[in-house]
């Protein structure tokens, strides 16, 4: 941490090394105050205690919480899931160099009506969602991925060698594809 000169003795700068992060993670920012006996005080930093917060990363976004303290959210999952339709379900693989300390989810929303349908995890690395439980013909969908509160909408990078698949399954035909925005849809 360093001292910002100026006319406010107490403003301080940092910067976090992301490489020092986890994959997926949330993290509360502290303060760690330290007396000359060898003493210390540590603080959580609220929305009172700064004037900004600079995200210079798509993956790393400092926020608020719901109790008003900083966080940081780390989501570098370039290449952290492989994709895999089989004929009862639709399964989402954690691949195993990705690092996960908190809850994770992975849902799909119907773009039309917004109905969200959630992926039931089977283990520390399989997410599967079978398609008697969403998949209405003629429907399309988004994939979005939740760490804490904060959905992102899948991207073609997350998924490991990603390609257009398309299938048929129960008379319709699935096509799974990168939009033109560069995230992942389904449509029935």
């Amino acid at each position: 941490m360093e001292h910002i000169n100026g006319n406010k003795p107490n403003i301080f700068r940092t910067i976090i090394p992301t490489n020092q992060l986890n994959s997926i993670e949330v993290y509360n920012i502290m303060f760690r105050l330290e007396y000359g006996n060898g003493k210390y005080n540590i603080f959580k930093i609220t929305k009172n205690n700064f004037r900004s917060i600079i995200n210079k990363s798509k993956n790393i976004n400092g926020h608020i919480t719901v109790n008003n303290n900083l966080s940081i959210a780390t989501l570098i999952i370039n290449n952290a899931f492989t994709i895999k339709p089989t004929k009862e379900a639709l399964e989402f693989i954690v691949n195993n160099d990705v690092v996960i300390k908190d809850s994770l989810e992975i849902f799909v929303e119907n773009r039309r009506s917004h109905e969200i349908v959630y992926f039931t995890q089977l283990g520390n690395n399989l997410y599967k969602l079978e398609w008697e439980y969403f998949l209405d013909k003629g429907s399309t969908y988004v994939f979005k991925v939740k760490l804490k509160e904060m959905p992102i909408l899948f991207e073609k990078t997350f998924i490991r060698n990603f390609r257009d698949i398309s299938f048929k399954n129960k008379n319709i035909n699935i096509k799974i594809f990168k939009t033109n925005n560069g995230h992942i849809s389904l449509k029935g």
